[in-house]
């Protein structure tokens, strides 16, 4: 018996530093996004900004590049959509829990912890594919940029 409640200890620690880690990494992706979609939208003002002397002679390249630009923009928004993140326990399972056998707690709080974790880690890795595929797409937006208007 004793044996079986220093397993459901170590496992509840195991479980709740591994949440810890995603909500961390969860506001990190956050920053990032943040970051990521600044430096867009500020290259992109910046390219559309120059105005007719850039996209007179190079539209092609200049046009591209705004497309790139902004279909990385519309990525990285979409990336703030995904914001269904869990930090289990819910307190109304806690409340439910009252007056239950410790080691009944131990499970539930097991099984609720696990079940975050898992949503967490889909949660976690759909934001992670958004911002990744918006980082391809604006630096393929900036290398047409440069190759396209600045070396010719």
């Amino acid at each position: 018996m004793n044996g079986t409640r220093e397993t459901l200890d170590l496992a509840l620690s195991q479980l709740e530093r591994i949440l810890e880690g995603q909500l961390r990494s969860i506001d990190n992706l956050a920053t990032k996004t943040s970051v990521m979609l600044g430096f867009v939208l500020t290259t992109l003002g910046t390219v559309v900004g120059l105005g007719r002397d850039t996209f007179a002679p190079h539209g092609a390249a200049a046009s591209a590049s705004v497309a790139c630009l902004l279909v990385a923009s519309m990525l990285l928004v979409r990336s703030y959509r995904v914001t269904v993140f869990d930090n289990p326990p819910d307190p109304a399972l806690l409340l439910a829990l009252v007056g239950r056998p410790r080691r009944d707690v131990r499970r539930e709080l097991l099984a609720a912890l696990a079940r975050g974790i898992e949503r967490n880690q889909r949660a976690l890795t759909r934001r992670f594919r958004w911002v990744n595929v918006a980082m391809i797409q604006a630096l393929v937006g900036v290398v047409i940029y440069a190759v396209g208007v600045g070396f010719t």
